[in-house]
């Protein structure tokens, strides 16, 4: 959604509303709006910290300097950056404190490349600046697989206790970073994961072990990859992923309160979730909410997967925001479910 308020302050006016106030409701946009207005747009939002329903009446943007804070979101970044060459005018952008999930930033700067717009910028990515006259390019692209969707059925199939298990996925693109240390964190906790190409195959089966890891580079891979931790050997620790907090749901919180009502061993901290790993599985048999949060939904499949009495899930029609048939998906895989 914030892509598209960056986009909407071009139009004259647009308000944006949500059906799901306790999920994308919680969502703040402060950063983002304050960069908006710097621009020339009238933002009004509900709260201090930007939260829906928001209401932008732009049409008359000007180019210029803007800064942007990236120690929430990397999401407000992102969205100024496709913002940009539709102004009309040269943009600079500074990013001030913290630059969360760099490799988003990455990939949105690919996909400028691909769309014929170039952006110069410094290698810390801090500073950036985008010429006026630029056009988006009318072609034919081609759309890669998602990681944090991939990361769900490799983390399922990691987690399954028959050595016979194995799942192949394709058109995941090896180079992009998010894949990097979402493969590298499977073959850190014992995974045997063969990458080739754009190709990934898994095979289950294998014991896992705790791991270490910065999560920040895969941030939206974490709750399933903690969900996986759940039955590996001794501890892990999910570290630098404070902007889990400010998802759809609370990331960090709300998984850790639903993983332990599964029967999972997990701390969370404000900054890192911390998991005992429990190989042999949990009892599962309760009711377990995805906080209307279609990563929180995968996360819990996964723990559903190696519960001696499964887990009931509630409120699983937000996993249509990004894997429409993930349910379906796993019931070929040959997952029992109802």
């Amino acid at each position: 959604m914030r892509l598209v308020l960056g986009i909407s302050a071009l139009l004259p006016e647009v308000t944006f509303v949500t059906d799901h106030p306790q999920s994308l409701g919680r969502r703040p946009n402060r950063e983002l709006l304050e960069a908006l207005t710097a621009l020339g747009a009238d933002c009004a939002a509900t709260g201090e910290e930007g939260h829906l329903p928001i209401t932008i009446r732009g049409g008359k943007l000007h180019g210029g300097r803007v800064t942007i804070s990236g120690a929430r979101s990397s999401q407000y970044l992102s969205a100024l950056l496709f913002l940009a060459p539709l102004i009309g005018e040269p943009l600079e952008i500074t990013v001030v404190d913290d630059l969360k999930s760099q490799a988003l930033i990455h990939i949105t700067l690919h996909v400028l490349r691909e769309a014929g717009i170039v952006v110069e910028h410094d290698a810390a990515l801090r500073h950036f600046s985008i010429a006026a006259g630029q056009h988006y390019q009318t072609r034919e692209y081609s759309v890669p697989g998602d990681y944090p969707s991939a990361a769900a059925l490799l983390s399922a199939c990691a987690v399954t206790t028959d050595p016979a298990s194995q799942i192949t996925l394709t058109r995941l693109r090896p180079d992009e970073e998010i894949g990097v240390e979402l493969m590298g964190a499977l073959r850190a906790m014992g995974a045997d994961v063969v990458v080739e190409g754009e190709m990934v195959r898994l095979r289950g089966g294998r014991r896992l072990r705790g791991i270490e890891m910065n999560g920040d580079g895969a941030i939206d891979c974490i709750p399933v990859l903690v969900a996986a931790a759940c039955f590996a050997e001794g501890e892990s620790v999910f570290y630098n992923i404070e902007g889990l907090h400010y998802k759809e749901s609370d990331r960090i919180n709300d998984l850790c309160m639903e993983l332990r009502r599964a029967g999972c061993i997990v701390t969370p901290r404000d900054d890192a979730i911390i998991v005992r790993g429990q190989p042999q599985g949990v009892e599962g048999g309760v009711v377990v909410d995805g906080h209307s949060d279609h990563r929180l939904l995968m996360a819990l499949a996964i723990v559903g997967l190696r519960s001696n009495r499964g887990l009931t899930l509630v409120g699983t029609g937000h996993i249509a925001k990004s894997y429409p048939h993930f349910f379906e998906d796993l019931q070929q895989l040959g997952v029992e479910v109802r």
